[in-house]
């Protein structure tokens, strides 16, 4: 799976995480307001049984203040504070600083800025019991629980993200192992169907995908027929009508004037000759471009350079640094350092050079020319189709040679580009070495 992006397996594992941290926040908030009413509630019932038990040991202890003192140190325990009051409110004993409820038996009071459960019994005449604990002290068991809270939730996190990437990554396996398929597979009419994972959206998807490259197949079948057949039905008539317009001009006299217009003819049927020929070649599926036959770069180079016309050859310096054996067609492989050769020469006045050398495990073809060159944009746009700077529209062509250079080297695996070295203008093919 990518890695520069999330996976879905990643995404259902923080998705996951995300759920099981909320469910596991909300336990926690609802187990504390639990744990915190019934420890109230406890709280509540001993600090009334207290008090009532206070208050039957001291109905028959009269006012003396150290008696009742005794009786309050012997109940006293822990954070509990005990408190006996006189009628008016005048401390008997105990801890002075514990409130006194107002009406209720139990009850939350706020004294001196501190706040007191209190619970209050009473001992008889008029006197008052209070058993009260601090509000902190009878919430001192929410720190460990918050804490023992939140170690369980970033466990469950924990275990809930490597839960969620190992559920993910299994459920996705269909998934995954569909991807290897259809990156491995052919668009052909004849081609076997994915495997079957059992799995009804995968299996769904698998079948859509057979489908889509069944079609892709007839299409592309249907195309190289087409382009096939169209490159014999138009070399053919253009062949004749050649061959027919030679025939008038060899039978006019020399100095005639119609024999130049159909020279000139003839010239415009070569260059509309070579333009089907590229077009076609650049409307060819990559696969069919490509074959098993090896092919020497530098005796394709020799081969173009004997071809051009004596002052065109003339221009040309080439340098054969390596001999450049690469997997593909002679004729395919031919046209591409043509067409680098042409516009080369098409677009420069001057000295053209042309090399072949190995770099690593690729054959490099370059270029140079000493003209007008590109800026960055004519260097970015160069191999799109039809696509003519402002300094090339005033020159013959149409455009399509770069891009037929840069289709042909794509499906061979390798790369065409124009390279930033002013002055003039050098173009790069890469194609990988045949070893």
């Amino acid at each position: 799976m990518p890695s520069s992006e999330r996976s879905l397996a990643q995404r259902v594992g923080w998705t996951a995480a995300g759920a099981a941290g909320a469910a596991a926040v909300a336990t926690l908030v609802v187990a504390m307001a639990v744990v915190d009413h019934l420890e109230r509630a406890e709280a509540r019932d001993d600090a009334l049984s207290l008090a009532q038990a206070i208050a039957r040991e001291t109905r028959s202890v009269g006012d003396d203040p150290e008696a009742l003192q005794d009786e309050v140190r012997e109940f006293a325990h822990g954070d509990v504070s005990i408190a006996i009051v006189a009628a008016d409110g005048a401390r008997l004993a105990g801890v002075a600083e514990v409130p006194t409820p107002s009406g209720a038996r139990c009850g939350v009071v706020s004294s001196a800025g501190v706040e007191w459960f209190v619970c209050a019994a009473d001992a008889g005449r008029g006197r008052r019991v209070l058993v009260g604990e601090t509000a902190e002290a009878l919430h001192a068991h929410r720190a460990p629980l918050l804490l023992g809270g939140l170690v369980a939730l970033l466990v469950v996190l924990l275990a809930s993200v490597f839960a969620g990437l190992l559920v993910g990554r299994w459920s996705l396996a269909p998934l995954a192992r569909l991807e290897r398929s259809v990156a491995r597979a052919d668009a052909a009419a004849s081609r076997a169907p994915f495997d079957r994972s059992g799995l009804r959206e995968v299996d769904a998807i698998a079948e859509a995908l057979d489908e889509l490259l069944t079609r892709l197949g007839v299409e592309l079948a249907r195309s190289r027929r087409f382009s096939a057949d169209a490159a014999h039905e138009l070399r053919t008539p253009l062949s004749k009508l050649r061959a027919e317009l030679e025939l008038v001009a060899e039978s006019l006299p020399a100095d005639a004037e119609p024999r130049e217009a159909v020279l000139r003819t003839v010239a415009r049927t070569d260059e509309l000759t070579h333009l089907v020929e590229r077009l076609l070649l650049l409307a060819s599926p990559e696969d069919a471009l490509v074959t098993e036959t090896l092919t020497s770069l530098a005796v394709v180079l020799e081969t173009v350079a004997d071809d051009l016309a004596p002052r065109e050859a003339a221009r040309l310096r080439l340098t054969l640094d390596a001999d450049g054996l690469v997997k593909g067609d002679e004729a395919v492989l031919r046209a591409v350092i043509a067409n680098a050769i042409d516009n080369a020469l098409k677009y420069s006045d001057g000295e053209v050079r042309a090399r072949v050398s190995e770099d690593g495990g690729d054959v490099v073809v370059r270029v140079d020319d000493d003209g007008p060159g590109l800026d960055e944009e004519g260097r970015a746009r160069a191999f799109e189709p039809f696509f003519r700077g402002p300094d090339q529209r005033a020159r013959p062509g149409h455009g399509v040679g770069l891009a037929l250079i840069a289709h042909v080297v794509q499906a061979h695996g390798g790369a065409a580009r124009f390279v930033d070295d002013p002055p003039g203008a050098r173009l790069e093919i890469r194609l990988p070495r045949h070893v």
